[in-house]
C-alpha cells in the first residue's frame, strides 16, 4: 500500500493512492483506480482497505447464470406469448449450435 502526499496551491497537504483491483472478466483488462483528496493518511488508508474488501477479482460467471438473470428481468417487460416465442427460438439456436459442434471439417 503506497499512500502519497501532495500539496495544494494554498499549501495544505492531501493524500492519494492508486490500487489494483484485478482483471475485468468482460474485457480482460486490468482494473486500476485512483483516489485522492484525503485530509489525513488514516482516511486514505481506510478507503484503501474498503476498496480491497469490496472487490470481486476474477469472479467467474457462466453464460447460463447471466441468461437466467437477464430473463428474469426480460419476462417482466413482455407478454407471455413473446416469452414463449423467445424460449422456442433460443432452444432452436442452442440445438443448431450443438449440431455444429459435432460437424467434422
Amino acid at each position: 500500500m503506497k499512500i502519497e502526499s501532495y500539496k495544494l496551491k494554498n499549501g495544505e497537504t492531501r493524500y492519494q493512492f492508486q490500487i489494483y483491483l484485478g482483471v475485468d472478466n468482460l474485457t480482460g483488462k486490468k482494473i486500476k483506480t485512483y483516489r485522492r483528496g484525503f485530509k489525513t493518511k488514516q482516511q486514505a488508508r481506510l478507503k484503501y482497505i474498503e476498496l480491497l474488501e469490496n472487490q470481486n477479482i476474477s469472479k467467474k460467471i457462466s453464460f447460463k447464470e447471466v441468461y437466467e438473470k437477464w430473463f428474469e428481468i426480460y419476462e417482466l417487460t413482455v407478454k407471455e406469448a413473446t416469452q414463449k416465442k423467445f424460449v422456442i427460438i433460443l432452444e432452436f439456436i442452442s440445438y443448431q449450435f450443438l449440431k455444429m459442434l459435432n460437424l467434422k471439417i
